[in-house]
């Protein structure tokens, strides 16, 4: 055989390695919603930490639920579902169970995790695959869920005014874990009272509250739902102006306050949850609307009911 034809028979064998190698390479496939890894990102994980040469072909698809993210895995194995709080924690876990699932593979180290003496057999990984056991999985899951929450809502306030009075409410918070500190400003329906006398007396009164709140919440019942108990204290500012008279055409009355009240929530989403409060306010002061001649108008109650309801948009 001549040299031109050896030349291209090594061409031809080279050829046909190449495509073969190339039809064997890692097929991966990762269907995620957004915020999540992407494809390539996923696969890059996965490849630094599978020191074989073994072919892996891999279908993962991640769905988004009330309380955290759900992982549809399918390796050579056979089919798998993960769950986690995070679309990054069920993300780690499907890099972890696909690497030990690939026959033959061993794992390299991620940053920060110290390598045991011995690599794990191709039986003691399959094993870990099926227990489905993410190393750092349940630490994280221990770790307190820190978020910032806006909300706002419809109020009601039973007897501070002449009548039950609606409002609005709005607040601010910090969560860390079951714990989360906020303020809220509600503002409620100006009503008016009269009084009898030579001339008539009316005297419109509006409400205005600012209020530190601290609460602790949990989900005792199911993940989609949490319920607690907060307290609060602030000031309230009753402003008013009377009708008829001169002295005194206006004024504002403060009072200090302190709240009670339960709390449930609705998780409808990983950032809104539908939110639930009521409970008692204490107002020991109880400012008064005064009259010269006539005397006190208006008193407010020491004790009234307090509700909310709205949505809370979550922030992490």
């Amino acid at each position: 055989m001549s040299g031109r034809a050896v030349e291209l028979a090594s061409f031809l064998v080279a050829l046909s390695i190449g495509a073969l190698a190339r039809a064997e390479a890692p097929a991966f496939v990762w269907e995620a919603p957004e915020g999540c890894p992407s494809s390539t990102d996923m696969e890059g994980r996965i490849r630094a930490r599978v020191t074989s040469g073994s072919v892996w072909r891999v279908r993962g698809r991640v769905l988004r639920e009330a309380a955290g993210f759900q992982v549809q895995l399918t390796t050579p194995g056979g089919e798998r579902v993960l769950t986690a709080p995070t679309c990054d924690q069920a993300a780690e876990a499907a890099i972890v169970i696909v690497a030990l699932a690939v026959d033959g593979a061993t794992l390299r180290p991620s940053a920060g995790e110290v390598r045991p003496p011995t690599g794990p057999s191709a039986a003691d990984a399959e094993t870990v695959a099926r227990d489905e056991a993410p190393p750092r999985a349940p630490a994280q899951a221990r770790m307190p869920e820190r978020h910032w929450g806006v909300s706002l809502g419809g109020a009601l306030d039973a007897s501070t005014l002449p009548e039950p009075s609606p409002g609005l409410t709005g607040a601010v918070a910090f969560s860390a874990g079951a714990l989360s500190l906020g303020v809220e400003v509600s503002g409620f329906r100006a009503q008016s009272q009269r009084a009898s006398g030579e001339p008539p007396v009316a005297v419109t009164m509006a409400l205005v509250d600012v209020m530190a709140t601290g609460c602790v919440t949990g989900r005792p019942l199911a993940r989609a739902l949490e319920a607690g108990g907060c307290v609060g204290a602030g000031v309230g500012i009753l402003p008013a102006e009377s009708d008829g008279i001169t002295s005194p055409k206006a004024s504002v009355g403060i009072r200090p306050q302190a709240l009670v009240a339960l709390r449930a929530g609705w998780i409808l989403s990983d950032h809104l949850v539908l939110r639930i409060q009521a409970g008692p306010l204490l107002d020991p002061v109880r400012p008064s609307f005064r009259v010269d001649g006539l005397g006190e108008i208006y008193r407010p109650p020491a004790f009234t009911f307090r509700g909310s309801a709205g949505l809370e948009v979550r922030f992490r």
